[in-house]
């Protein structure tokens, strides 16, 4: 047995090691291995591990002592793996096996670059997360602190650095970063005089033997929260090595920049040469076009523009001269150091005292997140007098400026276009707009001459004044060779909050100037989702229009309203939809498929006569898989209506399009549910087939098949409060059918007038209880004085359902009284239980329990058992006797 087990643990190990991959890792096999005894004590043997403890205590011996640094190395790779899946759980003991399984350096140079970049990560994250075990490691004192576990984590990753540097490795991005945090977090260096100062030539020996990419970010926040101004010199040398790297991520350019503002004062002269030289020299390596082409547009969104706004030195400075970079370096720092204290920073430029270039850097970089505030807060007032307090001052003043500068000021405008008044629009844009000169240098400049255009030619004093017919005059077109696509952007921007004037110059502007292809088309989209009517047809009418461009506007807008899912569409739009639709089908009879989706979904919303012409133009002319969906649409759009005359002629039009399947009995029981009238209910009583006069006079043959069981037309004509009606149809069948079928139409009456309902079309509330048991009582006097009929047990249970309703005049004292009277009054022994003895019992004991009278209720369960069982031995007798007489019957 002995040598038996001792196979398989040899077996097991056997293929441990010489596996490709590694063994799934498990604490205990880590806790044995790290463990300095041969074999460990018997309590923490697992039966999972045990081959594996086995092979553990024959590795220890020194004859294989050569095998286990190869089996440590499986482990701590399987222990990689197992993190990177997230199949392990960090408990204070794997944490601690793990450590002093690696406590030696041997194995460090088996191990890859990203093998041990792995592990300075985890053990980093470890170091960092708020549930790290505290008091997982103890010193030689025996004393266990509470943040000891810390410092030993950042002591194994500062020697995972060390030994890799001693191997020759490179570091890489993740491994100078976390070597950073682990110095700056390390007990002995907070215990040195000056840390940072230790601090920067550990940053400086990092970056020498690694990627600087992130290494220096855990390095400029501990400068930021530094309270000595003597540390000037060392973020300036940090500021300056950051602005030398070729790559420069985000995150590390906005610290920089906030050491700029948190040392700005300090600086001497020397240092802030040193830090515009670096900066310079990162700006002139700039590709130019690159830099103009990553520009944003009007079409950004807000969070693109404040990522760039934020980020991107490189497109805000420019190629400048040196003394001209540190103005914009420092409105640029107070700009993000006003950031950091309040979340929309409204700063007082006009104190910053940083020079043209610099206020123009920090107006686009402050102005392009620009924030949506109210009119009338004092923040909003103070924002809007510091826009007009630059534009006055260095937008508006006659000088002349480098392209980049004009390109700020031209882009900022865009931006705050709306904060200014209409004299102020008028005067810098005359100033900007007129100077064509100043255009014609780029095509990207081009590009913001249009968009200042259409901000000029947009507003409403511009709107208002004569000097649309001068600029839309075909002598400057010339001059301005984009003016028509500025005047395509000028009647977007119009539609958004003035369709009216866009209409106008749209109209102004069409004779003048060749207008972008959908200029037409974003205005009447735009205007029938505002309701504009006559404005829509009008443009509809347009006679420089030619029938396929208004096909396509009246396509557009119908698609507009498919996509928006709107269920209906406003009335004058509707009209101007149906007229333009008659008018296209006049100039053209076949209208192409593309419009046929839009015809379809268009058409039911109308449901008229007009939309029924339109739909027979269209159905002759249309596929045959279109003419079944448009008549199944339509059809169904005018019955909801109550158009019976119309949906009678479209059934007329199906019929000859050979289109009629199932079409008499649809209508029928659709116009039944509809509008039932008494020729309607005459008509379908059992056994008569006379025809039906529609709306129009004309008579339409009724099937035979297609009679309803006067039942329903009872409770159709009911539930549509025809209560006249159905009175007459019971009139009209008293005497084609029996008394007790004429007793039972009666409480089918009597039963439908009984249930609370209110009509869906009527904005009347539901009728109360106290209503509907007068109605009840009501129509059973009537029709028992008028019309011979003849109650039964049913028609009782019928208006006791109607009073047992009425809770506010009958409570449960009076309901007491009334099924004593109920027991004593009616024959259950000659009555049917299951029409009415077993719901009369029930009708009893939901209204005790409603009115919460336990006694009576348990009362009335009582009884009905005993009625059951009694029923029950009643059916077994007369199954017994119906037996006896078959058997008697097949005797003889």
């Amino acid at each position: 047995m002995l040598r038996c087990s001792r196979l398989a643990a040899r077996t097991m190990a056997t293929t441990f090691l010489h596996s490709p991959k590694p063994r799934p890792f498990t604490v205990s096999l880590l806790h044995d291995l790290a463990s300095p005894n041969i074999l460990p004590s018997s309590s923490s043997k697992t039966p999972s591990d045990a081959p594996a403890i086995t092979h553990i205590a024959q590795t220890n011996s020194p004859a294989n002592k050569d095998q286990r640094p190869r089996q440590k190395l499986h482990v701590l790779r399987a222990f990689l793996a197992s993190y990177r899946h997230a199949e392990l759980d960090h408990t204070p003991n794997t944490i601690r096996s793990l450590y002093t399984s690696l406590a030696t350096r041997s194995i460090h140079s088996s191990l890859s670059d990203g093998e041990l970049s792995a592990l300075i990560q985890i053990f980093g994250t470890i170091s960092l997360s708020p549930d790290s075990p505290a008091g997982a490691f103890r010193d030689d004192s025996g004393f266990t602190s509470k943040y000891l576990g810390h410092r030993c984590y950042w002591k194994f990753v500062r020697q995972l650095v060390s030994d890799k540097l001693k191997l020759g490795k490179r570091l890489s991005t993740c491994d100078t970063y976390w070597a950073m945090v682990a110095f700056l977090n390390s007990p002995t260096t907070k215990q040195l005089p000056d840390p940072l100062a230790k601090a920067s030539a550990y940053h400086d020996q990092i970056i020498s033997n690694g990627e600087d990419e992130y290494a220096s970010m855990p390095y400029l926040r501990a400068l930021l929260s530094s309270d000595n101004s003597r540390h000037a010199t060392l973020a300036s040398r940090a500021i300056c090595s950051v602005l030398q790297r070729p790559l420069l991520p985000h995150s590390v350019l906005r610290l920089a920049l906030a050491c700029v503002c948190r040392y700005r004062q300090s600086f001497t002269t020397s240092q802030r040469n040193a830090i515009c030289q670096a900066a310079s020299q990162l700006l002139s390596s700039t590709n130019r076009h690159h830099r103009m082409s990553l520009l944003p547009s009007s079409v950004c969104s807000t969070r693109e523009l404040e990522a760039w706004a934020s980020s991107e030195l490189c497109l805000l400075l420019g190629p400048r001269p040196q003394q001209d970079v540190w103005p914009v370096l420092e409105a640029l720092a107070l700009y993000h150091h006003q950031k950091l204290k309040s979340r929309n920073p409204v700063p007082d430029v006009l104190k910053l005292n940083c020079g043209d270039l610099g206020v123009v850097c920090l107006l686009e970089t402050y102005v392009l997140p620009l924030p949506s505030y109210s009119e009338d807060t004092t923040h909003s007032q103070k924002y809007r007098q510091n826009i007009r307090a630059i534009w006055k001052q260095w937008a508006l003043t006659q000088q002349s400026r480098p392209s980049h500068v004009t390109e700020a000021i031209v882009h900022t405008f865009l931006r705050v276009a709306t904060h200014f008044s209409d004299g102020e629009l008028v005067d810098a844009c005359g100033h900007f707009c007129m100077d064509h000169q100043l255009w014609t240098t780029s095509r990207t400049e081009g590009v913001y001459a249009r968009s200042l255009m259409a901000a000029y030619i947009s507003s409403s004093a511009m709107v208002a004044s004569p000097g649309y017919r001068r600029l839309v005059n075909s002598d400057t077109t010339h001059v301005y060779p984009f003016l028509s696509d500025a005047i395509g952007d000028a009647i977007s921007r119009l539609l958004n909050h003035d369709a009216l004037a866009a209409l106008r110059l749209y109209r102004l502007c069409m004779d003048r100037v060749s207008l972008p292809r959908n200029t037409h088309l974003v205005a009447a989209v735009r205007l029938s989702s505002l309701g504009h009517g006559p404005e829509f047809l009008a443009l509809l009418e347009d006679p420089t229009l030619s029938i396929s461009e208004c096909s396509q506007v009246w396509n557009a807008v119908v698609n507009w309203y498919r996509y928006q899912q709107c269920r209906s569409i406003h009335r004058d739009i509707l009209h101007a939809l149906q007229v333009a639709l008659v008018r296209l089908l006049q100039q053209c009879p076949t209208l192409p498929l593309h419009m046929l989706p839009a015809v379809q979904y268009i058409l039911p919303m109308a449901a008229s006569s007009v939309a029924v012409e339109i739909l027979c133009t269209t159905l002759r002319s249309s596929p045959k898989y279109f003419q079944r969906s448009f008549h199944q649409r339509m059809f169904a759009a005018l019955v909801h209506r109550s158009e019976y005359r119309l949906a009678t002629r479209l059934l007329d039009e199906m019929e000859q399009a050979g289109l009629t399947h199932g079409i008499y009995r649809r209508r029928l029981i659709i116009q039944s549910r509809r509008g039932c009238t008494t020729d309607l209910a005459e008509a379908n009583i059992p056994g008569r087939a006379s025809p039906i006069p529609s709306v129009s006079g004309a008579t339409v043959a009724v099937h035979p098949d297609s009679a309803i069981p006067p039942r329903v037309a009872l409770r159709l004509l009911v539930q549509r409060r025809r209560l006249r009606a159905a009175i007459h149809l019971l009139y009209l069948t008293r005497k084609s059918v029996s008394q007790s079928e004429y007793t039972t139409l009666g409480n089918v009456l009597l039963h439908s007038a009984s249930l609370r309902r209110r009509r869906a079309s009527s904005n009347r509330p539901s009728p109360t209880h106290a209503q509907v048991a007068r109605q009840v009582f009501d129509l059973f006097a009537h029709l028992k004085d008028r019309h011979q009929f003849q109650p039964d047990a049913v028609t009782s249970n019928i208006l006791l359902s109607a009073v047992l309703k009425w809770r506010h005049h009958f409570d449960s004292a009076k309901v007491r009284v009334l099924f004593k009277q109920f027991l004593e009054t009616s024959a259950m022994s000659h009555s049917s239980f299951a029409r009415h003895t077993r719901p009369m019992f029930k009708q009893f004991l939901q209204a005790f329990h409603v009115r919460g009278d336990a006694k009576a209720a348990q009362a009335v369960v009582g009884m009905l058992k005993a009625e059951t069982s009694r029923h029950r031995v009643d059916m077994e007798r007369w199954q017994l006797l119906r037996s006896a007489g078959r058997r008697r019957a097949r005797r003889r």
